[in-house]
C-alpha cells in the first residue's frame, strides 16, 4: 500500500451522493465514499482516481454537508478501491457514522477476512463482488 492509512487520515478519491448502481439496493440514493487503493489490481478496474489525504473530520464534515443538501440517503456507501485497506481509518469513520445515524453499505471484493470481520458490526449491509482473475 503506497499511503498508509491512520486512525485520523487516509487517502480519499472522492465523496459524492449519486443512485446505487448494482445490487439489491439498486437505485436507491446513497452517500458514496470512495477509498483510493485496491489490493488485487484487476486489469478490467475502472477505478483509478488517485485520492487526496483527508481527515476524519474532513470526511465528515463533506457527509454532513452532503446529507443536509443533497439527502435524505438510505445508506453510506464504503467503497473503492478496496475499503477493507483502510481499517484503521474505517473504523473510527464507522463510529462517527453511526453517530450521526447514518446507515453503512460496505461494498468490498471479501477478500480480507479479518478486516470483514471487524467491520461487521458496523455494517448494515454489505455488496461482497467475487472477482474474476485478470487475464
Amino acid at each position: 500500500m503506497k499511503h498508509v492509512p491512520t486512525t485520523e487520515a487516509c487517502r480519499i478519491s472522492e465523496i459524492f451522493s449519486s443512485l446505487q448502481g448494482e445490487g439489491t439496493r439498486l437505485g436507491e440514493k446513497q452517500l458514496f465514499i470512495r477509498f483510493e487503493e485496491c489490493h488485487i489490481h484487476c486489469t478490467y478496474c475502472d477505478e483509478d482516481k488517485p485520492g487526496r489525504l483527508m481527515t476524519l473530520d474532513e470526511v465528515m464534515d463533506a457527509v454532513r454537508l452532503l446529507e443536509k443538501t443533497e439527502g435524505p440517503h438510505s445508506f453510506v456507501s464504503l467503497t473503492g478501491g478496496e475499503p477493507l485497506l483502510y481499517l484503521t481509518f474505517l473504523k473510527p469513520l464507522a463510529k462517527a457514522l453511526k453517530k450521526e445515524n447514518l446507515k453503512i453499505y460496505l461494498e468490498t471484493n471479501g477478500i480480507l477476512s479479518k478486516p470483514l470481520q471487524e467491520m461487521l458490526p458496523f455494517c448494515d449491509c454489505i455488496a461482497m463482488d467475487m472477482k474474476p482473475g485478470s487475464v
